[in-house]
This record gives C-alpha cells, sequence and structure tokens, in this order.
C-alpha cells in the first residue's frame, strides 16, 4: 500500500515538472516543445519503468519587464529534480529506489531513500531561496502593470471620445460648407437661367 501511495506521488511529481505556460513547457530549457521528463511504463521491471529521462536542454528563459530590463530565469529542470551529475539529489531516483524498496520490504532502501527525498526537498527549496530576488522583482513588475493598465484604458478611452467628438464636430462644419455652397450656388444659377428665358 505504502509503494503504491509513492507511486501515486512519484505521478505527481512527474506531472509538476511538466507544467506547462502557454502550451510551452517551463523546465525544458530552449526545448519548449518537448516535455522535459518522461519515463516508459512498458518496461518489464520497478525500477526501469519509474527510471527517468530527461529531454530538455540547459537553456534559459529572457524577460524583459521594463525598459532596459531583462531578468533571466534557468529553465533547465535538472537542477530542482534532476541534478545527481551536478552533485545534487535526483528526486525521481529517490522516489523511485524508495518504491522498490517498498515492495521489498528493504528497511535500508526505505531509510536511505526516505532521507534523500528530503534532501531533495531542500535542494528545491534552496534554490527556490536563491531565485527569490527575481520572483519578488516579477511580482514588483506585475503590480505595476496591474496598476498602469487602469490608467492606459482611461487614457484610450478619453482619446476614443475626444475622436468620436471631432469627428461629428468635422462632419457637421462640412454638412454646413456643402449647404453653403449648395445655395450659392443656386443662387448664381438662377439668375443665369432667368437671363437665358428672356
Amino acid at each position: 500500500m505504502a509503494a503504491e501511495e509513492v507511486k501515486r506521488l512519484y505521478e505527481q511529481v512527474l506531472d509538476l515538472t511538466n507544467t506547462t505556460i502557454n502550451d510551452n513547457y517551463i523546465f525544458s530549457g530552449y526545448q519548449t516543445k518537448t516535455a522535459p521528463f518522461s519515463r516508459d511504463d512498458t518496461l518489464p521491471t520497478t525500477y526501469d519503468q519509474y527510471t527517468i529521462t530527461y529531454n530538455g536542454d540547459d537553456g534559459d528563459t529572457q524577460f524583459i519587464i521594463a525598459n532596459n530590463t531583462e531578468i533571466s530565469l534557468d529553465a533547465d529542470g535538472r537542477p530542482l529534480f534532476h541534478d545527481a551529475a551536478g552533485g545534487g539529489v535526483n528526486l525521481f531516483d529517490a522516489l523511485r529506489d524508495l518504491i522498490v524498496g517498498l515492495e521489498n520490504n528493504d528497511a535500508d532502501a526505505i531509510s536511505t531513500n526516505s532521507g534523500l527525498v528530503n534532501d531533495a526537498r531542500t535542494q528545491m527549496n534552496n534554490i527556490r531561496a536563491a531565485n527569490a530576488s527575481v520572483y519578488y522583482q516579477l511580482q514588483v513588475t506585475e503590480r505595476h502593470w496591474q496598476d498602469y493598465k487602469p490608467k492606459i484604458q482611461d487614457l484610450m478611452a478619453k482619446e476614443e471620445e475626444a475622436d468620436i467628438t471631432k469627428a461629428v464636430v468635422e462632419l457637421q462644419s462640412l454638412e454646413l460648407a456643402y449647404q453653403t455652397t449648395l445655395a450659392t450656388a443656386a443662387r448664381i444659377i438662377q439668375p443665369g437661367l432667368m437671363q437665358f428665358l428672356r
């Protein structure tokens, strides 16, 4: 039962690591159309079925948040979840080995990998803390644009109203000029016709 519960948690973590925004994967580096993490659940053993492959690259994402202000976010998911090669904890391997340990009643594997899962949580919190200033900058920028948006909409509404008013005034002026031209032309033509008829 515990192994099945960890399998469900594993799937939830895999779904989270394959999160998308506007149909772009956020942890795939530059490979934004490719799911960063995958596994092959058709393989014969639990160990193989729960082994993860990283399909992205080490690219980052640049965001322009103001005039001459750009921030960079690391879009490579490996430092967060799959960083055994970089000296960190591979969360997926720890969960996989925990599942295998639970299925085999291996107390040492259960103890070791429970500790690794906790270390992986610390690893993610450390990376999150390191990016706190970027996150704060994004929050400030979001608030700025949320406050700025109504002002722009108000200015646009006033401009559109002014354009309609101006168009009506110009139309009335043109109509008056047209009527004046017609009246003048009628006066000019009328004596000419009278003289022609005489």
